[in-house]
C-alpha cells in the first residue's frame, strides 16, 4: 500500500499507516502534540522487516511537548523491533523533531540530504535509533537506549552536530560506516 500526501497537512489523534506513506516535496505534514502514529505489520518481501514507513519529501514538523509527546510506535498488540521501516526525512529544510518517541522500527528516524533539529526525544527499541547522512542537522538532548545502532552515520560530507544526548543499553552507541574502494 502506497499513499501520498500532496498538500500541507496536519495530523491529530490516532493515524494508522500500513505501507509506505509520502509527503510530496512543497508538502508540509504538521504532527500536533499527542499524536500517536502506529504503523501496522506488513513483510511484502519478506525480510522480517516489517514495510510500514513515513517518507517526508516535503517538511516535517513533528513538536511535541514535554507532557504530550508524538509516539511512532509499532501497531502490533505485541510489539517488537522491526515492527515497522522507518520515519525518513529527505530532502528537508528546517525539519523539527521535538519531543517524539519512536519505538520498535529498523531504524526510528533516517535524515538524509536535510537540515534540522532532532531534540528532546526518544529512541527505544529500534535497530538503529537514528540514521543519517549529507545533512546538517542538530541532534540534542535526546535519550538513545536500547537499540541495536544508537546512531549510525553515513557522514558524506555531513555537518551534524551530536551533543547532550543520553545513551544507554545499546549494542552499538556509534556507528559511522566507512566505505573503502579498492582500485581495480
Amino acid at each position: 500500500d502506497k499513499g501520498y500526501i500532496k498538500e500541507d497537512t496536519t495530523w491529530s489523534g490516532t493515524v494508522v499507516i500500513r505501507g509506505q506513506t509520502v509527503v510530496k516535496r512543497g508538502c508540509t505534514l504538521t504532527i500536533l502534540p499527542g499524536t500517536v502514529v502506529k504503523f501496522e505489520w506488513v513483510d511484502e518481501d519478506g525480510d522480517g522487516i516489517g514495510d510500514g514507513e513515513l517518507s517526508v519529501e516535503g517538511r516535517l514538523v513533528a513538536r511535541g511537548s514535554k507532557d504530550n509527546v508524538i509516539l511512532f510506535t509499532s501497531a502490533s498488540p505485541a510489539p517488537k523491533m522491526k515492527d515497522w521501516t522507518f520515519v525518513q526525512i529527505s530532502v528537508n529544510k528546517d525539519a523539527v523533531v521535538e519531543y517524539c518517541v519512536f519505538e520498535y522500527g529498523f531504524s526510528g528516524l533516517q535524515v538524509h540530504y536535510s537540515t534540522g533539529t532532532i531534540r528532546n526525544s526518544l529512541f527505544r527499541n529500534n535497530y538503529e535509533g537514528i540514521r543519517f547522512s549529507t545533512t546538517d542537522v542538530l541532534i540534542e538532548n535526546n535519550d538513545i537506549v536500547d537499540n541495536y545502532y544508537g546512531v549510525r552515520c553515513e557522514a558524506h560530507g555531513s555537518r551534524t552536530t551530536i551533543t547532550k544526548n543520553r545513551f544507554r543499553g545499546n549494542d552499538y552507541t556509534f556507528f559511522p560506516v566507512q566505505k573503502n574502494w579498492d582500485s581495480v
